[in-house]
């Protein structure tokens, strides 16, 4: 009677294969998991990128419209008869395409003077750029594109910078040395993923508006 009761409390137990199985499928649950979250981080990564991107764009267009366009030039002498002039400031924004993993791109912003006699943006110095953190380590800037009305399709740059003149938010495009005015057209900043392929976001701005948002449509997970 001892004995038949220890083989059938051998027999609940489990055996070497089942053992494998149970093991096998935890395994995959759990890369699935490492997966799922994976892409999830690096999704909220880029959307992080995407929305710093578009607040870049955003603040240098209002604060050419705002009031901090005008800022106080040093006051002359009082001996003079002189009283210190108001100095209209440009804001300038400067994108530069990715080139690849050890290259992801950059967001610069500046400011320059405003000339009035002439009604034009001064250049921002070379060493007045201030960086903006948009890419991280893990978001490439990876095109970079400019389509007018009048085009068929869009013309792709590797860095473009734009000017807006206060007071009222006027977009320049500097290129060559040459400011052109952008009264219309969509620029297109498309960012990806540098861990996985396929993952992307669209950021594009209307010039006739001035309105910046992302192309949800385009967004890839």
């Amino acid at each position: 009677m001892t004995l038949n009761k220890r083989k059938s409390g051998y027999s609940k137990g489990f055996t070497f294969i089942e053992l494998i199985v149970v093991m096998a499928v935890v395994v995959i649950m759990t890369m699935v998991a490492l997966g799922y979250f994976g892409n999830a981080d690096r999704l909220a990564r880029l959307n992080y990128s995407t929305d710093s991107l578009i607040s870049a764009i955003i603040e240098q267009l209002q604060l050419s419209k705002s009031g901090n366009a005008v800022v106080q030039s040093k006051s002359k002498s009082l001996e003079q008869g002189l009283q210190s002039q108001p100095t209209l400031l440009c804001y300038a924004l400067k994108i530069v395409k990715g080139k690849g993993s050890d290259n992801l791109g950059s967001v610069d912003v500046g400011t320059s003077d405003y000339n009035g006699q002439t009604d034009k943006c001064d250049q921002v110095k070379k060493n007045a750029w201030q960086p903006r953190e948009v890419t991280g380590q893990t978001v490439i800037l990876q095109n970079l594109e400019f389509k007018k009305q009048s085009d068929s399709e869009n013309t792709a740059y590797s860095q473009i910078k734009l000017y807006f003149k206060p007071p009222f938010g006027y977009i320049y495009k500097l290129y060559s040395g040459k400011f052109t005015p952008l009264r219309s057209g969509i620029l297109t900043v498309v960012l990806s993923s540098v861990e996985v392929s396929g993952i992307s976001s669209m950021v594009k701005m209307n010039m006739a508006t001035g309105r910046v948002y992302k192309d949800v449509s385009n967004v890839v997970k």
